[in-house]
Order: C-alpha cells, then sequence, then structure tokens
C-alpha cells in the first residue's frame, strides 16, 4: 500500500469546505443547491481523495437523491449495489459509524457478502461517512479507489466529516439563512464539533461568534475572544498577508481565500494554523458576514523544521564529503605520479643499463628483459593516466577546454565511440565551478563507456545567456528517465552543481541516446554574459 502525502490534498478539502459553505449562503433554490454539491464531489475526485465521489440520501444507498462524480481515468464502473448488498456496512452506517476499508481483506468475516460485492466492483479501498449530527441520519459521503488501495489518516477523515456535515445541510435545505430553528440547530452543531476551530467575523474583523476547538487552540475563553478582532490573535512577523488577502475579500475582490499563518496563544506559545476564510452573502438587510476556519498544523510545521534542518546538515556534510574526496584525489595522483611513477622510471632505468652490460653469449633468460621493460612501460602509462583521471593537471593549470578535450581523447569503448567536441574557451571561470563540470563531463563520458554502446557522441561547451552550460550526449540505447534518480553516478553530478549553484537536466528514452545538460548560472558569481 502507498503511503502519501495529504498537505496538498488537506488544503484542497479546506478550499472545497470554504466554497460549499460560501455557495451554500448565496443559494436560494433547489437547483443551485445540488450543483454544490456535485462541484464539491467533483473537487475531491480532482485532488486525488478519491476515483469516484458519490453522495447518498437516507435511507437507500442506491436510490432517492444522488450525486457522483468520477475520475477521468476510469472509463465506467458498474451500479453502485443497493443497501441489502452490503447488510454489515449499512448496519455501521444506522449507528452512525465511519466505515473506513483501506484494503478489502481488513473486513470482518460477518462482512463477507459486503467484501464480496465490493471486490466484483473492484474496489480497492474505500470509506462511508454518514452525515447528520442529530438522532437521524441525512445522507453517507463515499468516496471509492479503483486503481489502487490507499490509507486514511484521522486527520484527514475528520475534514472529510466536517465536508460530508455541510455537503448534507447544503442538500437537505435550500437557504443558509432566514431557516428555521431546527436547522440552525443544525449547523450550530456542526460549527461546535471538535474538528477545527471555526468564528464568524464582521466586516472590520471583530469575532462574532467563536466554537469551543477555537477557544482551546488559541487557549482563550469564548468571552475573551469575542472582545478581540482577528489580527490580536496572528503573529505580527505573519499576518501582513492575510492582513492583504483580508482586505481583498472586504472590498469583493475575492470571495474567499486560504493560506497558512502563525498564531500567538495567551500563554505566549505560537502555534500555526491553516486558515480558510470566506465571505457569506446576507439576507436583505443583514450585515455581511465571514467564516473563518483555523485548523492547528503545529506538528507538521516542526516536522517540516526539523526535516529542513536535517536537509541543510545533509547538504552540508555532503559538500563536505566531496571536498575531502577530491583533496584525497589529488593526494593520491600525486603519490601515484611522484612516488609510484618515478620508481617505475628508475626501475626500467635500472633493468635496460643491465640489458645492455649483459654479454651476448649470457644465458638466454637476458633476452626476456626486453619484454619486462614493454610490460613496465604500459603499466608506467597506465599509473599515468589514472593519476590524470584522479587529478588533471592540465584542469588546473590550461583550464577547462584542455581538459576536457583530453578528457574526451581518453574515451575507449568496445564499439569504438567517436567524440565530437564543441569546446568554449573559458578561463574567467572560477576554479570550483571548472572543477565541477569537469567531473560531470568525466562522469557522463564514463557512462556512455561502460552503458550507451553508442558510437557518437557530443560534448559542449558554452557560456549562453548568463550561463555556463555543458552537454554531454550520445546516440546509444537510452533508458528510462524516470529513474535517472536512481543511480550514484547521478546522484553525485547533482549534489555537486548543487554546491555551485547549478542544475542538472537528464533526457533520455530506450532506443533514443541520452543528453545530460549542466547548468550553472554566471550573473551570481559576477561574471559577464559571453554571447
Amino acid at each position: 500500500m502507498q503511503a502519501e502525502s495529504l498537505s496538498p490534498e488537506r488544503s484542497s478539502l479546506g478550499h472545497t469546505l470554504s466554497e460549499v459553505l460560501a455557495g451554500l449562503s448565496r443559494s436560494s433554490n433547489r437547483q443551485r443547491t445540488g450543483e454544490i454539491v456535485k462541484t464539491a464531489l467533483e473537487r475531491l475526485v480532482a485532488a486525488g481523495s478519491a476515483d469516484c465521489a458519490h453522495w447518498f440520501t437516507i435511507p437507500e444507498l442506491s436510490a432517492g437523491n444522488k450525486y457522483a462524480a468520477r475520475s477521468r481515468g476510469l472509463s465506467s464502473i458498474p451500479p453502485f449495489p443497493a443497501s441489502s448488498e452490503l447488510p454489515w456496512i449499512v448496519a455501521q452506517l444506522e449507528q452512525h459509524r465511519v466505515v473506513v476499508v483501506g484494503r478489502l481483506n481488513e473486513l470482518p468475516r460477518d462482512a463477507s457478502l459486503d467484501q464480496e460485492v465490493l471486490s466484483a466492483r473492484d474496489v480497492k479501498s474505500v470509506v462511508f461517512l454518514p452525515a447528520g449530527y442529530g438522532p437521524e441520519r441525512t445522507g453517507v459521503l463515499v468516496l471509492e479507489q479503483f486503481l489502487r488501495e490507499r490509507k486514511y489518516p484521522a486527520e484527514f477523515l475528520s475534514q472529510l466529516q466536517m465536508l460530508s456535515g455541510v455537503i448534507s445541510f447544503a442538500h437537505t435545505h435550500r437557504r443558509l439563512l432566514n431557516v428555521n430553528r431546527a436547522l440552525e440547530q443544525q449547523f450550530r452543531n456542526i460549527f461546535e464539533q471538535p474538528l477545527i476551530g471555526m468564528a464568524f467575523e464582521d466586516m472590520e474583523g471583530r469575532l462574532l461568534q467563536v466554537n469551543p476547538e477555537l477557544c482551546v487552540m488559541l487557549g482563550y475563553s469564548p468571552e475573551e475572544l469575542l472582545t478581540m478582532r482577528g489580527e490580536q490573535l496572528a503573529d505580527p512577523q505573519h499576518s501582513g498577508d492575510d492582513l492583504a488577502l483580508f482586505q481583498e475579500l472586504r472590498e469583493g475582490m475575492r470571495p474567499n481565500y486560504h493560506i497558512e499563518k502563525a498564531y500567538v496563544r495567551k500563554d505566549g506559545r505560537r502555534i500555526w494554523g491553516r486558515l480558510h476564510v470566506c465571505r457569506l452573502a446576507s439576507a436583505d438587510g443583514e450585515p455581511v458576514r465571514v467564516l473563518a476556519m483555523v485548523e492547528d498544523i503545529t506538528e507538521r510545521k516542526m516536522a517540516e523544521g526539523r526535516l529542513q534542518e536535517a536537509q541543510v546538515a545533509l547538504h552540508e556534510l555532503t559538500g563536505r564529503l566531496i571536498q575531502a574526496q577530491e583533496q584525497e584525489r589529488q593526494r593520491i595522483a600525486r603519490e601515484l605520479h611522484d612516488d609510484i611513477g618515478q620508481r617505475l622510471s628508475l626501475l626500467m632505468f635500472e633493468i635496460e643499463r643491465i640489458s645492455r652490460e649483459a654479454p651476448v653469449s649470457s644465458d638466454p633468460q637476458f633476452g626476456s628483459l626486453g619484454t619486462v621493460l614493454e610490460r613496465l612501460d604500459e603499466l608506467a602509462k597506465d599509473v599515468h593516466q589514472l593519476s590524470h583521471q584522479l587529478h588533471s593537471t592540465k584542469l588546473q593549470h590550461i583550464g577547462l577546454r584542455s581538459a576536457l578535450r583530453d578528457l574526451c581523447r581518453q574515451v575507449t569503448t568496445p564499439h569504438g565511440t567517436i567524440v565530437v567536441q564543441q569546446l568554449e574557451d573559458a578561463p574567467d571561470l572560477p576554479s570550483d565551478i571548472q572543477l565541477c563540470l569537469y567531473r560531470v563531463a568525466q562522469e557522463a563520458l564514463n557512462n556512455i563507456a561502460k552503458h550507451s554502446r553508442a558510437t557518437r557522441a557530443f560534448v559542449r561547451f558554452a557560456k549562453v545567456g548568463g550561463m555556463a552550460r555543458l552537454e554531454v550526449r550520445d546516440t546509444g540505447v537510452g533508458f528510462n528517465a524516470s529513474n535517472a534518480g536512481a543511480g550514484l553516478g547521478l546522484a553525485s553530478m547533482r549534489e555537486r552543481l548543487r554546491i555551485v549553484g547549478g542544475n542538472l537536466l537528464v533526457r533520455s528514452k530506450p532506443g533514443k541516446g541520452t543528453a545530460v545538460v549542466a547548468s550553472i548560472p554566471l550573473e551570481e558569481i559576477g561574471l559577464n554574459q559571453v554571447a
């Protein structure tokens, strides 16, 4: 089962709830109310909360007034089963119980018929949310997953319950204002549910009515809050955007908005909330009011902060590791060149001297000294090449273009790959950027040699539009670019580029070759653009 991030989804739910309430306040006929319900279901599907969403009135699931919306990815679905085909689920709904089925085999033995019917319908996961906060149920919101199984966290279900209650209210009644006492009580029950902080405000931001959850969230009594304005509760450092949006709402420039902001509790502790605000239409002669809903997201914000700190620490550690790796490469290259390389040269010189001084009639084994010298010469060349791969002296002393040319000439593959070069000189590039681009080209060419089976490859470097741009492309077998982040080599390239403020683009398709493009902005480091 796939774990899912719900932040965008939950935000969409809150936005949908705001729109349903705002639409309900303007609704004056049954047709308009049905459009509001249908729109809410379509938004649930569009946000990825379900592949198919239904609203049924009680008592029958498949009879009476019904609204549904389904994902475009579903060509068709069978008719929804009748209540008699889902006896165990209906029994739970009659007791006002939410039924959550992450996977069908989680259903109890008593629900064998329900499981069979849902399985025949190809349902992977399903949720039934009964609506109505009094002794009678008014409807059921059903979310079905056909394409995959999924989990339903408690906070997600809480938002859905709130939306289910509002849909129930919208479907059952034609107007939010001028309703009878029963409707007022039903809305009051919704308002007082411990799911989300809610408040009514006037157009000046003064609090007119608050629910218990908002009082608990902010640590104030209802009497204290009703003497305050909404802006007094906000952290001054995070109130600017909200004030600007509220002003647009007052002026009729927008019907609603949502934002994440910090609040200061009565005890001085700061909390984070996701705020949804909508302007409610008024009856004739009545003042316009605003509905504000606040969801406590402090724990999520704290977790995001800890994650961000960990990512910063990880990036710093990665940068230090890459720097240490380069220092170690340089040390080993120096040892290979200055120590092992020199010792091999001395050994070759000594063997050559012995070979010259050996008498003609000597032991035939002296004749093999020539072969030994040839092998030592090959070994010395290999050591020199390895030293150069670990640390390019040309890059250090001559520059990037010469180092890249040398790198391209060293490419050897079983398929005789020809490397075409198009390299611009860039003597003004900082040494760290030159080294980064050199390592990216080196890794890309190594990948071509090992995996591409290409007959031709292209290496281009230029400064264009304020960017240093390196492209390494081949005409080989290619691969699925969606898996490009899995390789250690590509991860190393990306991290090197991140350290110098650049980015990496990988384009590839099976049979269509591969292109690796590294781009580094130069304006940020004070280099002039070169046409």
